[in-house]
C-alpha cells in the first residue's frame, strides 16, 4: 500500500534547510519530488540537474522525474539545456533510460 507523505517545506528557504538534512536515500527522493511545487523554477531546475548525477540510481531517478514534473506543473525550464543534459546522461547511465525517456516525453508534451 502506498502512503502519502507530505513535503516538509513550503518555501525555497525551507527546502534548502531540509535537503541539507536528509537522513536517507528514501527521504531525499521524497524531498526531491516535492521541489517542483516551489515557484522558483530556475532554482528547482538547478537542484534537479545537480542530483541527476548522483551515484545512487534512486536519487538520480527522482531528480529526472522531477524535471518532467517541473515541465508539467510549472511550465518552465531551460528546455535546450535540460534535454541536452538528459541525453548525455542516458549515454552514461543506461539503467536510467526509462526515467529519462519519461522526462523527455513530459518536456515535449508540456513545453
Amino acid at each position: 500500500m502506498n502512503k502519502y507523505e507530505s513535503i516538509p517545506f513550503q518555501t525555497k528557504d525551507e527546502a534548502i534547510a531540509v535537503l541539507d538534512k536528509a537522513q536517507s536515500t528514501e527521504e531525499l527522493c521524497v524531498l526531491l519530488l516535492g521541489l517542483c511545487e516551489i515557484e522558483d523554477w530556475e532554482w528547482v531546475q538547478e537542484q534537479y540537474l545537480k542530483y541527476i548525477h548522483d551515484e545512487d540510481k534512486w536519487v538520480s531517478s527522482s531528480a529526472i522525474t522531477g524535471l518532467g514534473h517541473l515541465a508539467r506543473i510549472n511550465g518552465n525550464l531551460d528546455k535546450k539545456r535540460v534535454i541536452t543534459t538528459l541525453e548525455q546522461l542516458a549515454q552514461n547511465r543506461p539503467e536510467l533510460e526509462g526515467k529519462i525517456s519519461d522526462a523527455l516525453s513530459d518536456i515535449d508534451i508540456y513545453l
